[in-house]
């Protein structure tokens, strides 16, 4: 975990800080006292009678249920088990605790318990896709992935006020807290488990919640980051363009493929109504979301995992000018490194020369406040066509929710700078239509940076980290829109 000393200290001392209900503290204690027996179990869940009565209902549940049914507690623990019976209980007891506190001002509480529910149960559907015996478990790790929200919340009252839309795209709000906070409400959920004194795999997972591709060969940890792009797809407004994400992040992190793909859709299909019904929140429009779930279900059954991720999305078409690029976004962090890092190994290797040019959208956070996620996108996206067209760049991708960076082949710092000039030129020639309606200034800035024999670099992280460095730069000056209303910089 990356939280330092001093944000621990100001956590601890925080008012309200998210913590477990008393009969949760105590399932914690029974489920880490090894010598813990049925009849202590039985006693520590019939203290609380709605948390009995929902670990019946799981029990009976068609997850689990046997004939005749489960009559008695004592039948709900031989069924399911000792660990299980406390996760299941303490996945309940928490989820009820935490949502009786509706103090929330700049978290979305609607979406967040939506999505921490979907991702409960999108993880222990993987789990179940592989064969796992630990599913109850990572239904409580995605169930609580998301935390540090709570606790970020209470720390600082205005964060998430500052981050608008960005609640929805998990991996741009966790960039945004880590420019604001120098870390992540994962490493916080992470570092709140520990004090809880919830078991290392738990922590471990929610601490890697936004990294599919961790080190290592953690699959617990991979199945939770896993889970909550699978919610992400059912709450997206653009399901297609979601679901082709997961798919590449499922094939690489876990190696699925397009049957066990198959089996958690199914999994989840089945298994969603039920959480539903035990935890009492609709999660999914049951029209739109199952028919959804049938059509992503049916494409990746027909075409197979590789014929689907070749296939051109319709959500990026739009982006694809006649000649070959790559186009990688902020979601693929780790692909856009790989072909960086590719691309500059043929440069050394070839004693050749390449530039990259990194526009900044000062801005556009305030666009997905005050306009959505749709509109903020659909700036990136003209704005990387820009780049392309007036570049002749052959890779585009997402450096930062604000960030996008292009690799320009054989050129020199000169003609780097050029290119730059003329992408700025165009984007002020452009910012009405880049722009449209939105009432928000929008300050468009550029950087560059490039390996040449009078320009020596290391890596690639160290030329885009010098493009970055440079955003801003006078020799290019800005292209800014307040209002609508266009306004050029001078160089």
């Amino acid at each position: 975990m990356h939280i330092s000393p001093q944000l621990a200290q100001r956590l601890e001392k925080i008012k309200g800080l998210p913590s477990p209900p008393r009969v949760a503290m105590r399932i914690i204690d029974v489920a880490n006292d090894p010598n813990t027996s049925l009849s202590q179990v039985a006693d520590v869940i019939t203290s609380d009678p709605v948390i009995a009565a929902k670990v019946m209902r799981m029990a009976n549940s068609a997850l689990y249920a046997r004939p005749g049914g489960c009559n008695t507690l004592r039948q709900a623990l031989v069924l399911l088990g000792l660990d299980a019976t406390l996760i299941v209980a303490l996945s309940f007891s928490l989820a009820l605790g935490l949502r009786r506190d509706r103090q929330a001002a700049g978290v979305d509480l609607e979406w967040y318990w939506r999505r921490s529910l979907l991702a409960a149960t999108a993880a222990k559907a993987v789990g179940r896709a592989l064969g796992r015996s630990d599913t109850e478990a990572l239904f409580l790790a995605g169930l609580l992935q998301d935390i540090g929200m709570l606790a970020f919340e209470k720390l600082e009252p205005t964060l998430y006020d500052d981050a608008g839309e960005l609640q929805r795209q998990h991996r741009a709000l966790a960039e945004f807290e880590q420019e604001k906070m120098e870390t992540t409400h994962a490493e916080v959920g992470a570092w709140l488990m520990q004090r809880w004194k919830l078991p290392d795999t738990l922590v471990t997972g929610i601490a890697m919640s936004h990294d599919p591709d961790s080190p290592g060969d953690d699959g617990f940890a991979r199945c939770i980051a896993l889970s909550g792009p699978l919610a992400d797809v059912w709450l997206s407004s653009d399901w297609s363009y979601s679901f082709r994400e997961l798919v590449e992040i499922a094939v690489r992190s876990l190696r699925l493929n397009h049957v066990q793909i198959g089996m958690v859709l199914d999994e989840l299909r089945d298994q969603i109504p039920e959480t539903e019904a035990l935890f009492e929140k609709d999660l999914i429009d049951p029209a739109e979301g199952f028919k959804a779930m049938d059509e992503a279900r049916e494409l990746l059954m027909d075409r197979g995992v590789e014929g689907f991720l070749n296939e051109p999305s319709a959500s990026t078409q739009s982006l694809l000018p006649a000649a070959p690029v790559t186009l990688l976004r902020m979601q693929h962090r780790v692909e856009l490194e790989d072909v960086l890092n590719k691309e500059f190994a043929a440069v050394l290797e070839n004693d050749g020369c390449a530039g990259v040019i990194v526009a900044a959208i000062d801005g556009l956070n305030d666009v997905r406040v005050s306009q959505g996620s749709a509109t903020a996108d659909r700036l990136l996206r003209e704005a990387a066509l820009v780049m392309l067209d007036n570049t002749g760049a052959r890779v585009v991708g997402q450096l930062t929710y604000n960030q996008i960076v292009v690799w320009l082949e054989d050129a020199n710092e000169l003609s780097t700078s050029l290119a730059a000039r003329r992408t700025l030129k165009a984007f002020r020639q452009a910012i009405h239509d880049l722009t449209g309606s939105v009432d928000s200034e929008i300050n468009i800035m550029l950087g560059i940076a490039a390996v040449d024999p009078s320009n020596p670099r290391s890596t690639a992280s160290e030329l885009v980290s010098a493009a970055q460095q440079s955003l801003g730069d006078t020799m290019f000056g800005t292209a800014t829109t307040t209002a609508g209303r266009a306004a050029a910089a001078s160089d």
